[in-house]
This record gives C-alpha cells, sequence and structure tokens, in this order.
C-alpha cells in the first residue's frame, strides 16, 4: 500500500506477507511478514491506523480472527451487518455489494446509493452499453462495458463497469470500476480492478488492484493505492468439502 499527498510525495506505505486458514466455517489470519514507513500508524503497537482507507484494509484483510458464520453471498437490498453501530463494517458491507453486486442500488448511502443503480430505469439512459469479444490469457471472453455518456459525467457515480465473461462457462474473470463523485460533504474518484479465478467451485480474487483518491468533511484528503495478490490456496487437511 502507498499513501501520496497533494503533491504526489509518499508519505506511508505498508506490505505484508499473510497466510489466512478457514477451519470449521471460521477464518483466521496469520501475519507472516510485515513493513510499515512513513506514519503508516498512529500507534504501531496498539495498531491504531492513521488512515480511514488502511482502517477499511485492515478490517477486511487483515482481522486476525476468528471470523466465523459467514458466507460466500453477497445480497441485494439494504446491507446486513452483526453490528449496526459499526460504521467500518457498515462501510464494508456497502464495498461489498458495490464491487460483488455491481450496477444495483444500495440503501443506505446518501447522495449516491440510488445512483448506483446503473440498469434502473431513471439511470440506465445516462449510459451506453456494449457487448464484445476478447482474449484475456488466451481464454476467449465476452466483455460487457456500461460507460457513462459525456453530458451525463457529473450526474452518475459509475462512470466505467467493465466485466468479463469466459465464454466456455460464463464465469467471471475480472471487473473493472471507475467511480467518481463530488458534494458539498464529500469527493471521490477511485479505480478498482479484481482478478477472479476458480477453486474447488467457488469463484475467488487472485488480484485486486486499488487506486483511490477521496476526501470527506472534517477529515484529511486520502490518496492511496494497494495491490494484493491471493495465490497458493489448498484443501484443509481431514475436511470433508461438499
Amino acid at each position: 500500500m502507498w499513501i501520496y499527498n497533494k503533491q504526489g510525495k509518499m508519505v506511508a506505505g505498508y506490505s505484508s506477507l499473510t497466510h489466512q486458514i478457514v477451519h470449521n466455517g471460521c477464518r483466521s489470519l496469520q501475519v507472516l511478514q510485515e513493513n510499515t514507513t512513513g506514519n503508516f500508524y498512529k500507534n504501531k503497537n496498539k495498531k491504531n491506523y492513521n488512515y480511514y482507507t488502511a482502517e477499511m484494509f485492515a478490517h477486511v484483510f487483515l482481522d486476525p480472527g476468528p471470523v466465523c458464520g459467514e458466507d460466500n453471498l453477497v445480497h441485494g437490498g439494504k446491507p446486513e451487518m452483526k453490528d449496526p453501530n459499526h460504521q467500518i463494517q457498515k462501510h464494508i458491507e456497502e464495498l461489498k455489494q458495490l464491487i460483488f453486486n455491481p450496477g444495483q442500488p444500495i440503501p443506505g448511502i446518501p447522495f449516491v446509493g440510488h445512483k448506483v443503480g446503473i440498469f434502473e430505469p431513471d439511470v440506465s439512459p445516462m449510459y451506453d452499453f456494449a457487448i464484445h469479444s476478447d482474449v484475456v490469457d488466451d481464454e476467449p471472453c465476452y466483455v460487457f462495458q456500461a460507460i457513462a455518456k459525456p453530458q451525463f459525467a457529473d450526474q452518475v457515480v459509475i462512470d466505467t463497469l467493465i466485466t468479463w465473461f469466459r465464454k466456455s462457462d460464463y464465469s467471471i474473470i475480472s471487473r473493472h470500476y471507475a467511480l467518481s463523485y463530488k458534494t458539498l460533504v464529500f469527493d471521490f474518484n477511485v479505480n478498482i480492478h479484481v482478478d477472479l479465478g476458480s477453486y474447488q467451485g467457488m469463484l475467488i480474487p487472485t488480484w485486486i488492484d486499488y487506486q483511490g483518491n477521496w476526501d470527506i468533511a472534517f477529515h484529511k484528503r486520502e490518496i492511496v493505492h494497494f495491490t494484493i495478490r491471493f495465490f497458493d490456496f489448498q484443501k484443509e487437511q481431514n475436511q470433508k468439502l461438499n
């Protein structure tokens, strides 16, 4: 993770190697290596993060656990939360819906919740939709793209949504999102790319690239770029898989 100031100078950084284990429906995580630079932490011993993006990142990808009772489904409608008063968890659930169920409205997000519903009757006319063929890593693919029409650029949240489907089984192998919006209270410009693979019949992320520039009233602007690579998936020993 690389964090920059407004002048484009890197002010903090983070890198790690972690190992996640899933056993009896619960996941836990071990940090094998960790390196930080700059003011990434307010207090490293207490894991107090100096940046909200880093805190969100840690809640999603660095939770030591055990975390139990999760499933692989992202439901539509209002985000479901075990602790409705936990602001970070609320934002994580909203982010999961946006990334893994794109194009659907997300109730509860002020100003933009309905605008991300690009297939809604009042939003879809603001987009050009297209399907074409492509080849990705020797895999023939269909490519679906939704691109905001220039005259509506300041009215939409999702500027670009591109999804690559494998032709042989229609499974998703990649998605790219470009989002931006500006109000008196906040503004953001975010690009996310996710590559997916298949393991034991499940669709799983193998690569995530995030580049975000956002500002919220009474908070300092955050300009962050991070990448995550997921690898070395292994079947748990002595565990029966359905």
